[in-house]
């Protein structure tokens, strides 16, 4: 003979095993976002402190009064010139018999940023900053546009030496 389980205490196992999972997720997304929090609290004091030197100066200001200012939100951890850098040999280095396209520029500079911050970026916001920076370089003459402007085609790109 077999002993059966109530069904109240089958109930109260199962209650248990879904509120464990929900704790276990929720730990596992605040784990992820410890370092904001961090980041928070940093900011928060550096804050405080500002406020406290604005109240010590002679001329008294309401810090009320000030109105935030947005900074860029995702500002890429490449060192100051690095973009351009890359940019410009990666198109010398594979760029010599046939014009690299915007979307391989793109893909090379995700794996460059990937060796130097762990936190992801998008397609999408590498794409814009790519395309602005082979714009600049095309402007002051580092590189040479290859396609048609007047087409919706992909664009490609060779160094000013190989596109004769």
């Amino acid at each position: 003979m077999t002993n059966r389980i109530p069904p109240s205490l089958t109930w109260l196992i199962d209650q248990r095993a879904r509120l464990s999972s929900d704790v276990a997720k929720v730990r596992k997304a605040l784990s992820k976002y410890q370092h904001l929090i961090n980041k928070l609290e940093c900011l928060e004091d550096s804050l405080a402190g500002i406020d406290k030197s604005l109240g010590l100066h002679e001329i008294k200001v309401d810090v009320s009064n000030i109105k935030p200012i947005n900074t860029q939100r995702n500002r890429l951890k490449f060192p100051y010139g690095q973009i351009n850098d890359h940019i410009i040999s990666y198109i010398r280095k594979y760029g010599i018999q046939n014009p690299v396209s915007k979307s391989e520029v793109i893909n090379y500079m995700l794996e460059k940023y990937s060796e130097i911050d762990d936190q992801p970026i998008s397609h999408k916001q590498m794409a814009v900053l790519v395309k602005h920076a082979l714009q600049r370089l095309a402007t002051i003459g580092c590189i040479k546009r290859v396609h048609n402007l007047q087409t919706s085609e992909e664009g490609l790109w060779k160094s000013p030496e190989d596109a004769s």
